[in-house]
């Protein structure tokens, strides 16, 4: 009898031990969870950004900014949560709002989300968990770009897919309007058990960067390739509630 016994906790710790939510954490869903996101970005001599859009208006810390905001939260399941999708997937409505100090826009998002199935599989990453979403956007330049004062050009949909593993994670999105198609890739690859590497192409800017994992924060520094070929180094802090 102690043997068995003494064998079933040795299992029980194995599990607990390869059950890491550090991923699900940071790239994941949950019942309920807040993520909030801040970033300065400098250019290589240590000046703040300028562009176009703000060459004309009073430079401010807020200027070389990226702030973000994202919560989800259950609506099925009984507020109860689970990675192991069978019969009822859990559904999430997810909003978010993404600031630019660089660009002086925003981006808002409501969206209904759906729990992958198990055992979902994508081409180079293997079996993944996460969630796909759909819903609407709102894009906002204030009077810094005529052609977005129009309706049609400021509402639109948006699709995402944000999946993950023990060892890599993929961000995708697409919010389309009448004018333009706004695309966010982000690929990350584990390093070590608590280092990432990332790369992708976010708000129209090529990027690559470095993140340390934290619990439930996450620490990266990167570098951004903007429009007019101008580099953008800068730190971002990811804290998941």
């Amino acid at each position: 009898m102690k043997k068995l016994l003494i064998l079933g906790l040795l299992a029980c710790n194995s599990l607990f031990a390869q059950y890491n939510p550090t991923m699900r954490i940071n790239f994941g869903g949950s019942s309920t969870i807040v993520r909030l996101q801040a970033g300065y970005f400098v250019n290589p001599n240590g000046k703040s950004i300028q562009s176009k859009e703000s060459s004309n208006q009073n430079q401010s810390i807020l200027s070389s900014t990226r702030l973000g905001f994202e919560s989800m939260f259950i609506i099925n399941n009984r507020g109860r949560f689970s990675e192991s999708v069978s019969r009822n997937a859990p559904r999430f409505i997810v909003f978010r709002v993404n600031h630019d100090g660089f660009k002086s826009s925003t981006l808002s998002s409501v969206s209904l989300a759906t729990a992958l199935k198990c055992r979902t599989s994508i081409p180079f990453f293997g079996q993944v968990k996460g969630y796909w979403s759909i819903g609407a956007a709102v894009r906002n330049n204030g009077a810094l770009n005529p052609e977005i004062i129009e309706a049609k050009n400021m509402v639109g949909g948006r699709m995402a897919y944000n999946v993950y593993n023990k060892k890599s994670a993929l961000q995708a999105e697409v919010c389309g309007f009448a004018n333009k198609a706004i695309v966010n890739i982000m690929v990350y690859k584990k390093l070590s058990q608590h280092i990432l590497i990332s790369t992708g192409y976010e708000y129209q800017q090529a990027v690559a960067g470095l993140s340390a994992l934290i619990g439930s924060c996450r620490i990266t520094a990167s570098t951004r390739v903007s429009q007019n070929k101008q580099l953008q180094h800068g730190i971002s802090f990811t804290a998941n509630l």
